[in-house]
C-alpha cells in the first residue's frame, strides 16, 4: 500500500470497494454529500452521514483499536477523562474516515484510518464537529429544542473542566442550547 492522500500520495481503490448494488444500497448510494475542506490543508473532500452499520463497525473498530493499545472500553472506566477523550478521539476519526469521500468518486473514501490518525487532535475534532452538525442540519425528525439532562450534566463538566475536545463533540446546537439553558439571568 501506498502513502495516502493526506500526506500527497494517492490510495488505489480495492476490488472490494467495487460499484453501489440495487435497492435500498442504490439509495444509500444516493445520499446528500457535503464538499468539505480538511483544515490546514488543500485536500477537499465530500462529507457524508454514516449508515448504521458504518457507525456500529467504526465504533467496534475504535474499541478494539484502544483495547490493542491497552486503553479501558467498558462502560464504567470511560467515566475516566483520559480515557474518554481517547474514546472520542479514536470514534471521530474512524467516522470521518468513513464519512469524507473522495471527491471525484464519492464511491471510495478519501483515505484509510491510518492516514487519518496522521491528522493532530484540533483537525479530525474540527472535522468531527462539521459531522455533527451535518447530522444536526439532516435531521429528518427535527431536533430537539432542550437537552436531555444526560447531556446538559455531560456538557456542564466538560466545561468546568475545560475539556474543549469534548464540548466539540457535542456540536454547535447542542453547545448553543447547553449556552442558552445555562446564561445568568442579570440582576435587577
Amino acid at each position: 500500500m501506498t502513502s495516502g492522500r493526506l500526506r500527497g500520495e494517492v490510495v488505489l481503490p480495492r476490488a472490494e470497494d467495487g460499484e453501489v448494488g440495487s435497492g435500498l444500497a442504490d439509495l444509500l448510494g444516493a445520499r446528500l454529500h457535503v464538499d468539505i475542506l480538511i483544515p490546514r490543508t488543500r485536500i477537499a473532500g465530500k462529507m457524508r452521514l454514516l449508515s448504521r452499520i458504518e457507525t456500529s463497525s467504526a465504533r467496534a473498530d475504535a474499541r478494539k483499536a484502544l483495547a490493542d493499545r491497552g486503553i479501558p472500553t467498558v462502560i464504567g472506566e470511560l467515566a475516566n477523562p483520559v480515557f474518554m477523550d481517547e474514546w472520542n478521539t479514536e470514534v471521530a476519526v474512524r467516522t470521518i474516515a468513513l464519512a469524507i469521500r473522495d471527491p471525484q468518486n464519492v464511491a471510495l473514501p478519501l483515505d484509510v484510518v491510518e492516514e487519518w490518525l496522521q491528522c493532530d487532535d484540533d483537525q479530525i475534532a474540527a472535522l468531527y464537529l462539521e459531522y455533527k452538525d451535518l447530522a444536526t442540519r439532516l435531521d429528518p425528525v427535527g431536533s430537539a429544542d432542550a437537552l436531555t439532562e444526560q447531556e446538559w450534566a455531560a456538557i456542564d463538566g466538560a466545561a468546568k473542566k475545560a475539556g474543549v475536545d469534548t464540548l466539540m463533540s457535542y456540536g454547535s446546537r447542542k453547545l448553543a442550547l447547553f449556552a442558552i439553558s445555562s446564561a445568568a439571568q442579570p440582576a435587577s
